[in-house]
């Protein structure tokens, strides 16, 4: 006998060197031939000592014929497949029941017939050990008495490891066998793979789900035996219906733990006869009057009928329908129905749909109805084959429908009119918090898809996507959806504004909806508007609080909340006070115009000389307060030569009709927390600036407390 390769296998070869090999060599003309080795002798119980080129094929014909079929049909198998390897229950003459394993592989570089090369090895005590005990197999194989003929293969499975092993009935299994050439060690790993392969895709996710264990286990909980028809593929690539059977080891009261799983092909009549129970049953629970329609003879065969007033059947399936259709009050319906029934207008329809439906109101009966087509079955080139119609009175669901779409357009103006307050109104359900859109924005359409979303997505992509950087923090804590209910039972409605990215100041409202027998909040409406004219009217609103009519500079209001800033500051700062010289007679001589344009010029003058971070304020009449924030080194003769240079411009004016005038100033530098004495240090300043000539400035220093005179402090 020839030594066997290890590609021939996939696992290695020297793990099966000790167990039996098997030749079958079947030339053209010629009964098949079978050799065997010392050990495979023992396993098929010849005894040994016997030549291992000699044909044993007809001594195991005489004492062992049902080893023989196994062999030999595993031998078909192997010469179709190329490589195969089963388990089978070896009925041993002597020994009784035994599990033994065959491999094989045909040899491609046998030229004169079909050579098939294989092993043989005796797995009895494997499997009992790992998956089921010597009680347990009996009590399965009990279990099946009478349907093992039946079962193409058996899988005897552990549960709860997922191992197992596998025995092939059907003698003939080039013919007959689903295709289950397996090597997983985990039978859920195996059904997986085979059911793919074989399983039929109108079948596949129902036969998936069934393969995984705890569903496997939740089968068998409270029952010996469950059953699941499919279609599934044979060698010779066709579609037959196959029983998948899982028969509990267990007690049926214990957590299943062992268990069968077969394969049994089911006889075609029977499967169409049942189908068509199944399928009446069904249609018959949905329909009040339904048939079973036959193509192309346009035959029928009635499922249900409970209308007492059914005119005579005629033999054809749509003119039966379209006389029926004569009973329907309203001309244009009833044509209208019956055009609806044409037999071609109807399989174009479902070639299409697959499914096609069609309200009708019978105005003699005042009822409404929906007419449906749907295919039964179909025919191997896919041409339909049988068409089912069926008709069920909707009065009470049209009416209710009829009443929802006169809500909804009730609702619809509402929405429009809420429309032009909010630009995005959305739908949250507490229960599973998916949202659904009443109204979005293109801009915010364009970033993200909202309806079906949960709300947490939600609420990350908007503050990411719509909410300026400074706000995020602040909008993200309001979203927070716990507390977020919490407020709302507390407090009816919240709000937030909040800046966004590019529409400007938002408002978001939460306003709940809650169940009327309850008082328990169902739904969620979340609603943004745009307040930036709100916003507009706020700023315009403080800006005429905070600054002075004609100059547009800060008023003394606007000081006295910078000088509650400036109590909290210790930085070095100064204040500078300013007023127009002799501005007294410019009014007496000009006129209060001329006057009026006067202090404006002296506000643009001092607004355009100094930093943005300082104030300048018009704290009354003709007087000006200046404070620098951060005075730093020379900060002195940079105010001096401001003044000077300020003093040059407004005396030699541009304008005709502008007179020529000067200011004078006095600063004091503070470092401490502000005080009323600081601001009078100031002033103080200011009268020696007048008292040495005006237009000037002067700084405060510890020598003034002497030279100001008594009156003024």
């Amino acid at each position: 006998m020839e030594k066997l390769g290890s590609t021939f296998f996939k696992a290695d070869i020297l793990e099966y060197m000790s167990f039996g090999k098997w030749v079958i060599e079947a030339d053209p003309g010629k009964e098949p031939r079978l050799y065997c080795d010392e050990v495979a002798l023992r396993l098929l119980n010849i005894p040994a000592g016997n030549d291992p080129e000699k044909d044993y094929r007809d001594w195991l014909a005489a004492v062992a014929p049902s080893s023989l079929e196994r062999l030999i049909a595993a031998g078909k198998h192997v010469a179709e497949t190329g490589y195969g390897e089963f388990q089978y229950l070896w009925k041993h003459p002597t020994r009784g029941n035994r599990y033994i394993h065959f491999i094989g592989v045909r040899n491609v570089s046998y030229t004169d017939g079909v050579r098939i090369e294989g092993i043989i090895r005796d797995i009895t005590d494997k499997v009992w050990n790992e998956t089921l005990t010597r009680e347990e197999m009996k009590e399965g194989l009990d279990a099946i008495q009478g349907l093992a003929s039946e079962y193409v293969i058996l899988h005897f499975i552990n549960l709860e490891t997922g191992s197992y092993s596998s025995y092939f009935y059907e003698p003939d299994i080039s013919q007959k066998t689903i295709r289950l050439n397996s090597t997983e060690k985990s039978y859920y790993e195996m059904y997986e793979r085979s059911i793919r392969s074989i399983c039929h895709p109108d079948y596949l996710d129902e036969m998936l789900k069934l393969g995984k264990r705890e569903n496997m286990i939740e089968e068998l909980r409270h029952k010996k035996k469950s059953v699941h028809r499919f279609l599934g593929k044979t060698h010779e690539n066709q579609y037959e219906w196959f029983d998948y059977v899982l028969i509990k080891f267990d007690p049926i009261d214990e957590e299943p733990t062992r268990a069968a799983a077969g394969y049994i092909n089911v006889d075609q009549d029977q499967v169409e006869v049942l189908e068509y129970q199944r399928m009446a049953e069904g249609v018959g629970k949905i329909f009040d009057f339904s048939i079973y329609i036959s193509l192309p003879d346009e035959t029928y065969r009635v499922i249900r009928d409970t209308d007492e007033s059914t005119p005579e059947r005629d033999k054809n399936a749509f003119t039966y329908l379209r006389s029926r259709a004569k009973s329907i009050g309203k001309k244009n319906v009833r044509e209208s129905l019956e055009k609806w029934f044409e037999v071609e207008n109807v399989v174009a329809k479902l070639e299409k749909y697959s499914r096609i439906s069609r309200d009708f109101y019978n105005d003699i009966e005042k009822k409404w109805y929906r007419a449906n087509f749907l295919i039964g079955d179909r025919n191997e080139d896919g041409s339909i084959s049988h068409i089912i119609y069926g008709r069920r009175d909707i009065t009470k669901t049209k009416l209710i429908e009829i009443q929802q779409q006169e809500d909804a357009a009730a609702g619809e103006a509402i929405v429009r009119s809420l429309a032009k307050m909010y630009f995005t109104m959305l739908e949250i359900n507490v229960k599973d918090r998916r949202i659904h859109v009443i109204r979005i924005p293109e801009f915010m359409n364009e970033r993200f898809v909202v309806d079906g979303e949960t709300y947490d997505d939600l609420k990350d992509k908007f503050v990411r996507m719509c909410v300026d950087l400074d706000y995020r923090d602040s909008v993200r804590e309001f979203l927070d959806y716990p507390t977020l209910l919490e407020r709302l039972r507390k407090q009816g409605y919240v709000q937030k504004n909040y800046l966004g990215q590019t529409e400007g100041w938002c408002r978001m409202t939460f306003v709940p909806v809650t169940n009327e027998d309850t008082g328990e909040i169902e739904k969620i409406v979340f609603a943004v508007a745009s307040i930036n004219a709100e916003k507009k009217r706020e700023e315009s609103i403080k800006y005429q609080a905070d600054h002075d009519e004609l100059t547009g500079l800060l008023n003394r209001t606007a000081f006295s909340r910078i000088e509650e800033e400036l109590k909290n500051n210790t930085d070095r700062r100064a204040i500078m006070i300013v007023d127009i010289d002799h501005f007294k007679e410019v009014n007496d001589t000009y006129g209060h115009v001329v006057g009026d344009a006067v202090l404006c010029q002296a506000a643009d003058i001092l607004r355009h000389s100094f930093r943005k971070k300082d104030y300048v304020v018009r704290f009354g009449g003709d007087e000006f307060v200046v404070i620098f924030n951060e005075c730093g080194d020379g900060f002195a003769d940079r105010i001096r030569n401001k003044i000077r240079n300020i003093n040059e411009v407004l005396q030699h004016p541009t304008k005709e009709d502008m007179p020529a005038f000067s200011i004078s100033a006095g600063v004091t530098v503070f470092e401490d927390s502000y005080s009323k004495e600081i601001f009078k240090q100031a002033d103080d300043a200011l009268y020696q600036t007048k008292v040495n000539g005006r237009a000037g400035c002067t700084f405060y220093d510890d020598m003034m407390k002497t030279s100001v005179p008594q009156w003024r402090k």
